[in-house]
């Protein structure tokens, strides 16, 4: 069956295939990637975390994060407007002074009607119900956030340890309540201060990190050291005092305007963004603290006065893969024997030399 002619007259055009010389020039631009990721380390370890992130499905971790984040919350916030009535009491505050004072839960504290008006046997049903609800969500968050941080320091699934539901749980729970506390008496300081109210605001997020930095010790961090989680720690802090921005700024103005529109459901839409952006910042900091140790294994392991060479995408997992070559080669100087590095290349060419220099006999005849 012939195929019809073209109307147009004009030959189908192929896609031209890249050129030697865009060959050369990306050849090109990777070498000189790679020799400034050589020179410079925050280059290297950028992409190092990048590199990292892409591996172990960075957005897909956050993801999983920010649902569990959500569960958490909502049942929260209930059971806070539950045992306190007064929290719920937001008649004469605007949604950008609860944000500002209690960030994303007093948001979703807006959302729910207060408990005043309920039978003292409703309201002790509505709290068992929501204290039950919390804990589970509390035994799953930290379950998550033990397995993302496995993920990210390439742990495997059966060396992570489960949390302790009891006191893992209340430490959560009540540290949870300590942070929008504490963050609550930053605002009303710097309300007062004026000028110098960027002093308690500070002190905050300083608190944040620091509070962060001892909850990273608790999650799994295979071969890193205290000073190693450090550099994670500032980016969450960093990264929740530009989110508490965010919230004050524009999910005040986004949460209003969705309840409005959806009612319940765009107030659930809201959350769930801002807690896929709080999963992101957890994330990129557990990676970023990974980066940071694989570097300075690969920097160890290369010869004095050498760089460490980085590392691209597939071709190795780390410093840390390489160390029962690195034994084999030990033990290859010190026996005269040679090991088997289960290497498919270097088996080759072992075999190729073997093939060229045949091995001989005591009278330096070639063995058949």
């Amino acid at each position: 069956m012939s195929e019809a002619p073209n109307p147009s007259g004009d030959t189908p055009r192929r896609r031209p295939r890249p050129t030697a010389a865009v060959r050369t020039r990306v050849a090109r631009a990777q070498a000189d990637l790679d020799a400034l990721r050589a020179r410079n380390r925050m280059v290297d370890v950028g992409f190092r975390t990048w590199e990292r992130d892409t591996k172990v499905g960075g957005g897909v971790l956050a993801s999983a994060l920010a649902f569990r984040v959500f569960l958490f919350l909502v049942p929260f916030v209930f059971v806070t407007v539950t045992v306190v009535p007064v929290a719920a009491d937001t008649s004469g505050t605007t949604t950008r002074e609860l944000a500002d004072r209690f960030g994303i839960a007093g948001l979703a504290g807006r959302a729910v009607r207060s408990a005043s008006g309920l039978s003292p046997a409703a309201r002790i049903w509505i709290l068992v119900g929501a204290l039950f609800a919390l804990v589970l969500a509390t035994r799953a968050l930290l379950r998550v956030l033990r397995i993302v941080h496995g993920l990210a320091w390439h742990i495997p699934l059966d060396r992570i340890t489960k949390p302790r539901a009891v006191r893992d749980g209340a430490v959560t729970i009540f540290g949870v309540a300590g942070i929008l506390l504490l963050g609550a008496l930053a605002a009303g300081l710097r309300d007062n201060l004026g000028v110098f109210g960027i002093v308690p605001i500070s002190v905050d997020w300083a608190i944040v990190g620091i509070l962060w930095f001892f909850v990273e010790l608790y999650l799994p961090h295979d071969g890193g050291r205290w000073v190693d989680l450090v550099p994670g720690a500032v980016v969450v802090a960093v990264g929740a005092w530009g989110l508490q921005i965010i919230t004050v700024v524009w999910y005040t103005r986004t949460l209003e305007h969705r309840s409005e529109a959806f009612g319940a459901i765009g107030v659930i839409l809201t959350i769930m963004a801002w807690s896929y952006l709080l999963g992101r910042i957890v994330v990129t900091a557990a990676n970023l603290n990974a980066a940071l140790v694989d570097r300075r294994a690969a920097s160890e392991a290369a010869p004095s006065g050498g760089r460490s060479a980085p590392a691209r995408p597939g071709e190795h997992g780390g410093a840390r893969d390489h160390e029962g070559d690195h034994h084999l080669e030990q033990t290859e100087l010190q026996t005269g024997v040679p090991q088997d590095h289960q290497d498919p290349a270097g088996q080759d060419q072992r075999d190729q030399r073997g093939q060229q220099h045949p091995p001989h006999d005591a009278r330096g005849l070639p063995e058949s």
